[in-house]
């Protein structure tokens, strides 16, 4: 309560018989793996092995980590030709990408896929991004500029005992680039059609020992055919890095996002068309003082506020909310055989919306965490990780929440892990006191969501690094799912459903030269759930099948290309419209990318062309939404 104020079938069997001849075939060659400083630098990501922050909050090379991790870094986004952030999911194994509206987007792993993705964690360099109110996110209405990412770390499993609830299926952390990064000019125009047009001006310089950027975003289209959901975003963002001494750094951040958004009645029949008004901001402050390359204070403060402006006759959806968090971590090695990071945090959520929750003042839900990661190295070849977070939430109460982790390294080419985690996803605050203009009943005491989660991963690279294989087979046990029913007069929220999940997935990462490299994905997922609502049909909410590949190639110093395949099969996401077929048939699509570069007088351009969907071939999303073939052409510049 919140205070006032069957198994796997045989596709998998194929896919890991697929991933194992694979596995058996890469050489293997011993090398060590040093552990890192405690600042990540580029030279460390873009190693042989990168190394990665977001599984435990320790610096660890991906294949020491005690979950399933992929990197989406610069040189991806950028060969994607995706101009949404949510859509770069698509390179992950397991994500689903689905438009309800040209600006509402629900990009979820495995399942519970309607239109507020509740069961993830979202972070932009650290900071939760996720709504208080609804779950899930607002992908267009974010404050960032897609330009300023340098990569995005995804971890594929729960991941409560380092970022405490919601982290339920997985975690997205989004993180920018460092001020000292973008020194100078940068331009980038982009146009096609839809009446798409983006365009970015970005300025960054030093004083000193402050390195800060700005960066501006205007960008809007159409949305789909036939339908009033276009968007017009304006966004404004700076970061400044300050290196106070050599043991000390300060980070600010702050952004601002606003702009109309057109809405209609594709949901709900007899809603007219009208616009809906968006405004975002944030503040981030940070301050890491470093003791040795072994021994690090962090301390971290943000706070974000949104305020949604909706209004048609009659009805007035308006919400405002706002969310502030200090976060202490400390990370050091107090053995030559161990490593730790541990914290505590306060956050505040409040909301206030006469819609949603029937009162004009803040309805407030607090959240204290500590947490502890350890990493112990048991033998050269065994390692430990061990996590427990004990968390204090006014909509769910404590819990302690765990998880235990062994990395064998079989020889310096192949690495072997085993994994149980435990997770809950706490009710937001419209499901533990919905009003929705008196269409919901009371109050039910709600319990968190849980997830007691296994998994075993096996990483294998040929002798040269040149071809990586990472495979994983999970099984989820999933218990108390939140669902909506209704019972005769009102709508109320219970803990209704319990589901398991049972799955593979499987990465390939080949370097064919030193001019071309291909990736791809697969992912196979099996929902078997019991069902006391009638619109928790979680067994086919989520595509059995996800396949993307997306190849890289360098012609020569001037001309690049790039081309993505992306498949799904048939699936029936759980919010559809009456109108809508059950099932969305499975769908091909194929992007293409080409670019050239240019250098003349001190400055470095690039011109290029997009083609989205190139066959046109069928609806790859709900609410009957046709993307179809969509192109445009992009120009960018630097210079200083």
């Amino acid at each position: 309560m919140h205070r006032p104020e069957h198994e796997l079938l045989s596709p998998v069997a194929k896919s890991l018989s697929l991933t194992i001849a694979l596995i058996f075939s890469v050489n293997a060659n011993a090398a060590s793996v040093e552990t890192k400083p405690a600042e990540l630098t580029e030279a460390d990501y873009f190693a042989d092995i990168p190394v990665v922050l977001s599984a435990t909050r320790l610096q660890q090379p991906i294949d020491e980590t005690p979950v399933a991790m992929s990197i989406i870094d610069r040189e991806m986004i950028e060969a994607s030709g995706f101009t949404e952030i949510p859509d770069l999911l698509r390179l992950v194994p397991g994500f689903h990408v689905s438009y309800d509206s040209g600006h509402i987007v629900a990009a979820g792993y495995h399942m519970l896929h309607d239109r507020y993705v509740r069961h993830q964690q979202i972070l932009i360099d650290g900071r939760s991004v996720y709504s208080p109110l609804l779950g899930g996110i607002n992908w267009s209405e974010l404050p960032i500029v897609i330009d300023d990412i340098e990569r995005i770390e995804v971890v594929r499993g729960p991941n409560a005992s380092t970022y405490g609830s919601n982290s339920f299926l997985g975690v997205i952390n989004i993180i920018t680039r460092h001020a000292s990064q973008d020194d100078g000019h940068f331009i980038k125009a982009n146009a096609g059609t839809n009446n798409y047009v983006d365009g970015v001006y970005r300025f960054g310089d030093n004083i000193g020992n402050l390195d800060y950027r700005v960066s501006v975003n205007y960008r809007q289209d159409d949305g789909f055919e036939n339908r009033y959901d276009g968007k017009n975003v304006r966004v404004i963002t700076t970061r400044g890095d300050y290196l106070y001494d050599n043991k000390n750094n300060f980070t600010f951040q702050a952004g601002y996002s606003e702009g109309p958004r057109e809405e209609d009645n594709a949901i709900a029949i007899g809603v007219p068309n009208h616009q809906k008004n968006t405004k975002t901001q944030f503040q981030q402050l940070s301050w890491r003082h470093t003791k040795s390359n072994t021994d690090e204070y962090q301390v971290q403060l943000y706070h974000n506020l949104e305020d949604l402006n909706q209004t048609y006759p009659g009805v007035d959806f308006s919400a405002r909310t706002d969310r502030t968090e200090l976060e202490f971590q400390h990370r050091f090695k107090p053995y030559s055989d161990l490593r730790l990071v541990w914290g505590a945090s306060a956050r505040t959520d409040k909301v206030a919306s006469v819609f949603f929750m029937g009162t004009p003042d803040y309805v407030k839900n607090n959240i204290y965490r500590v947490f502890i990661n350890t990493e112990y190295q048991l033998t050269d070849d065994t390692l430990i990780n061990a996590g427990l977070m004990y968390e204090d939430n006014d909509t769910a109460g404590s819990d302690l929440l765990p998880r235990l982790s062994f990395n064998h390294q079989i020889d310096s080419n192949n690495h072997l892990r085993i994994a149980v985690s435990k997770a809950t996803r706490a009710p937001v605050l419209f499901e533990e006191d919905p009003y929705y203009a008196g269409l919901f009943s009371g109050v039910i005491d709600l319990e968190p969501e849980r997830i007691t989660s296994y998994e075993i991963g096996y990483i294998a690279r040929s002798s040269d690094k040149s071809i990586t294989a990472d495979t994983r087979i999970y099984y989820d046990d999933i218990d108390g799912l939140i669902g909506l029913s209704f019972n005769g007069s009102q709508f109320y929220y219970d803990n209704f459903d319990h589901a398991n999940i049972r799955g593979l997935e499987t990465s390939l990462t080949f370097n064919l030269s030193r001019d071309t490299k291909f990736i791809t994905n697969y992912s196979y997922t099996n929902i078997n759930s019991t069902r006391n609502t009638n619109d928790s049909e979680y067994d086919i909410a989520f595509p059995k099948n996800l396949i993307n590949v997306l190849v890289m190639h360098d012609f020569s110093n001037q001309y690049k290309g790039s081309l993505g395949f992306y498949h799904r099969s048939s699936t029936k996401p759980l919010a559809n419209r009456a109108a809508d077929p059950d099932v969305i048939p499975s769908y091909q699509r194929f992007d293409l990318r080409l670019a050239r570069t240019f250098k003349y007088s001190g400055t470095n351009s690039e011109f290029s062309l997009t083609i989205q969907n190139l066959f046109d071939h069928v609806p790859e999303t709900r609410l009957n939404n046709f993307p179809g073939r969509q192109a445009y052409i992009s120009w960018k510049m630097n210079f200083k």
